[in-house]
């Protein structure tokens, strides 16, 4: 019997499963703490798309595990546009697609009792899962920590420029600021976010370490409409 071209897709896909999740989980916490919908986000998107697709084909992911993956990056595009810092939507998020990835991997939603091997799966699925996301979250905070900082210095994205808010023009001369600046963290630095300094809010970084939202800031120095900041010593 020939093998049909869904058959070989799946039989292609299957051993990349774990990997795409892993990557898409990291991808997506990436985007979170570090927010402006760069690539990490796109990335993100995809590779949990194609874990869908791939159980899909096998015929244990359905339009209901779908409608989670949907709803899951719904409520995240709502922690990074509208609610920046990640909180209960972002928490909510992960958890739904956490539960649609878990749903994705079975054919059933709650065990049955008289099939003792459908509990068995479940545990199976929940820790392959839940061991994706505590990877996935260690790898992004080495890569939020040491790695994008220095990119940011030679690669522009989104969510690692600082510019001014829906603004092109240079923030020295858009708003005067200066190295020595002070302001307040608007939003969650982490590294990049939101601060507000003379009464305007604007896009800023730091070198690498984590600001919480509500801590004063000092502009440190200025480079290509990158404002880069650091927590103000008092």
């Amino acid at each position: 019997i020939e093998e049909s071209w869904s058959e070989s897709l799946v039989r292609f896909f299957q051993p990349f499963l774990p990997i795409l999740m892993l990557i898409g989980i990291g991808a997506i916490y990436t985007e979170i703490k570090a927010p402006g919908f760069g690539l990490p986000g796109i990335i993100g998107i995809i590779c949990l798309g194609l874990v869908f697709f791939g159980q899909y084909l096998v015929g244990l992911a359905d339009y209901t595990e779908l409608l989670l993956l949907l709803v899951g990056v719904l409520l995240l595009g709502v922690e990074v546009f509208v609610l920046p810092g990640f909180g209960v939507a972002g928490i909510t998020g992960l958890i739904v697609i956490a539960v649609g990835l878990v749903l994705s991997f079975q054919g059933f939603v709650v065990p049955d009792p008289s099939f003792p091997w459908e509990g068995a799966l479940l545990m199976k699925n929940l820790a392959q899962v839940l061991g994706s996301f505590m990877l996935a979250f260690l790898i992004s905070l080495f890569m939020i920590r040491f790695v994008l900082p220095h990119l940011s210095k030679i690669i522009n994205g989104p969510y690692l420029e600082a510019t001014l808010s829906n603004s092109h023009v240079d923030v020295t001369i858009g708003l005067g600021l200066k190295p020595g600046d002070k302001g307040i963290a608007h939003s969650f630095l982490r590294p990049s976010g939101k601060i507000i300094i003379n009464n305007k809010k604007i896009d800023a970084i730091t070198q690498g370490e984590f600001i919480d939202q509500g801590t004063l800031v000092m502009i440190d120095k200025i480079e290509q409409n990158r404002v880069i900041v650091k927590p103000k010593i008092s």
